[in-house]
């Protein structure tokens, strides 16, 4: 997989996860059904992250990625990106997110291992890179 194929992947399923006429559901149709995730030590498994993608559509109006940094070596993707997002009662965040995301042979996502760090925006907000 090139840089530009990876920043593509890892796009598309970020625009899909804010997007509010995509449905958590659809979303974790992204990932494999033994999908993994560790975010700041919160781990999800496949359930847990449609969970976690139900409960950022439910507290997001709107979010853009910006990729800043993509590097990939093999199924293996390592971004350093940030989210812009509007909150449901228009307050705004910015979230830093440094993730290492691994796809299965299918294109898949099988695993994520991220820190997300809440950049501006309210501190209750924090833990928004694993609520469920």
């Amino acid at each position: 997989m090139t840089n530009e194929e990876a920043r593509q992947k890892v796009q598309q399923v970020m625009e899909a996860l804010f997007d509010p006429n995509v449905t958590a559901e659809e979303v974790g149709s992204y990932f494999n059904p033994r999908y993994v995730q560790d975010a700041n030590g919160v781990v999800l498994d496949h359930k847990g992250f449609v969970d976690h993608a139900r409960a950022l559509k439910s507290t997001l109006k709107s979010g853009k990625v910006r990729i800043d940094k993509m590097f990939v070596d093999g199924q293996v993707m390592v971004s350093v990106h940030y989210v812009d997002a509007v909150k449901q009662d228009d307050s705004q965040l910015t979230m830093k997110v440094i993730a290492c995301f691994e796809v299965d042979e299918n294109g898949l996502f099988i695993n994520t291992d991220e820190l997300t760090h809440l950049v501006q925006g309210d501190a209750a907000d924090r833990d928004l890179g694993s609520r469920t």
